[in-house]
């Protein structure tokens, strides 16, 4: 047969042909797209609630105290939820908690995360002495529980909001410095970094525009997993009675103040604690989900 009337030859592919990226290498399972709307639903409600709100979380009416949920029976109308132990509107409240609950735990995160990256950047730059103090530090706080520290300087020091703000902030920060160090030092042995060393630049541009972008990824997700910590931290201590305190109000001390009445309104505590619970857990499966996709060795 003659090469005119062979058929059309079909092109082989070689080792040097690249490869298309995988089509679901993002792609979100049933349960972490529940998770991510849900997180969605809670932060907008966080930004919106005094918009929300039916009525003033500090409104009391003790004429319609303890009234039930829409449905039941003894329900009354305007107070979807019911009210509490002073007549005060559980929507309301549950909106206005959920808000500060939301923000505390935010700020002490990264407040935590900005802590612990900067002192693990400065143990893996200066070494020696400067490390060992550092990692001392670390292995300190990550052998002593958080909420004995916290319980001992609420109860020494009194409360107040900048001081329970910052004792959100020092929850964790141990894993981000511990984290931060051992990227960084197998970063700056990367050929990127030995050159820009190289050339003569300075520390704080070799570790701003160069080695923390290109870590960033695992400390993203470290963070998605130290917030659901940080959330049932503030509401263990609100819950304690050392956390925030009236008139404002917390997810954790909506729970405290309802552990009273679970046999005659369990709706004051269990409301609050659905909304942690489901926050929590939520927060934990996209925090996986999303290691799973940013670091190549879990897929």
């Amino acid at each position: 047969m003659s090469a005119e009337t062979a058929g059309p030859t079909v092109p082989q592919a070689s080792e040097d042909t690249p490869r298309k990226p995988q089509a679901g290498a993002w792609h979100m399972p049933l349960l972490v797209r529940l998770s991510a709307g849900l997180l969605i639903i809670v932060s907008v409600v966080a930004l919106l609630a005094p918009l929300l709100a039916p009525y003033g979380y500090e409104e009391t009416d003790l004429l319609y105290r303890l009234k039930a949920p829409f449905w039941s029976p003894l329900s009354i109308e305007g107070h979807v939820l019911g009210t509490d132990k002073l007549g005060r509107d559980l929507l309301s409240r549950l909106l206005i908690a959920t808000q500060v609950s939301i923000a505390l735990a935010l700020l002490g995160t990264l407040i935590g995360a900005a802590l612990g990256t900067v002192l693990g950047v400065v143990a893996a730059h200066r070494g020696g002495i400067v490390d060992e103090i550092v990692m001392m530090l670390v292995d300190w706080q990550a052998a002593m529980p958080f909420l004995i520290i916290a319980l001992s300087v609420l109860a020494f020091l009194g409360n107040n909001f900048y001081l329970f703000l910052a004792l959100m902030g020092l929850a964790g920060w141990e894993t981000y410095a511990r984290l931060t160090r051992s990227l960084v030092l197998s970063a700056r042995e990367q050929g990127y970094a030995v050159a820009v060393r190289a050339l003569g630049a300075r520390p704080l541009r070799l570790y701003g525009r160069h080695i923390l972008p290109n870590v960033i990824g695992p400390l993203i997700v470290q963070l998605t997993l130290n917030f659901p910590q940080t959330i049932l931290l503030e509401t263990s201590l609100s819950f304690l009675g050392l956390g925030i305190q009236p008139p404002l109000t917390s997810l954790g001390q909506m729970l405290g103040e309802g552990r009273d009445y679970l046999l005659t309104a369990w709706w004051l505590a269990v409301l609050p604690g659905a909304v942690i619970f489901f926050t929590t857990l939520s927060m934990s499966l996209f925090g996986d989900w999303l290691r799973t996709r940013l670091d190549p060795t879990q897929r």
